[in-house]
């Protein structure tokens, strides 16, 4: 499903298309998938999806390393991105007094920023 949502945004938007569409489509994801927004569940997409793509050894090691490692780093190089509506909302879901406001859990927004932060392929 996410790989026809991204076929259709490359072919409607271009191969490189502006931030603003990937951070909609994007928020579109996570709202079509619910569980992505508790990675708490028993039945984590996000987890079920790292083991299918990257096998279980793989999958284990990074989700480990997620919270106190991956997710720091994703967290500050978010800061070097250009200021957005979206980016900016996504980013106020790691400040304790705002986050209740916005609603996202803070490892989902983390992933959501990831996206921002990758460079389109060719």
């Amino acid at each position: 499903m996410i790989n026809i949502l991204v076929a259709d945004m490359i072919e409607s938007h271009g191969r490189i298309p502006p931030i603003n569409v990937r951070t909609n489509y994007a928020l579109g994801i996570a709202t079509l998938f619910p569980y992505l927004q508790d990675p708490c569940l028993k039945n984590d997409y996000i987890d079920q999806y790292f083991s299918m793509r990257l096998g279980d050894d793989v999958s284990e090691r990074f989700l480990t390393k997620w919270p106190s490692y991956f997710k720091e780093k994703v967290i500050a190089a978010s800061k070097s991105l250009p200021s957005s509506p979206c980016v900016e909302e996504l980013q106020a879901s790691f400040d304790p007094e705002l986050a209740d406001d916005y609603g996202w859990d803070s490892d989902v927004a983390a992933l959501l920023l990831l996206l921002h932060l990758l460079p389109p392929t060719s």
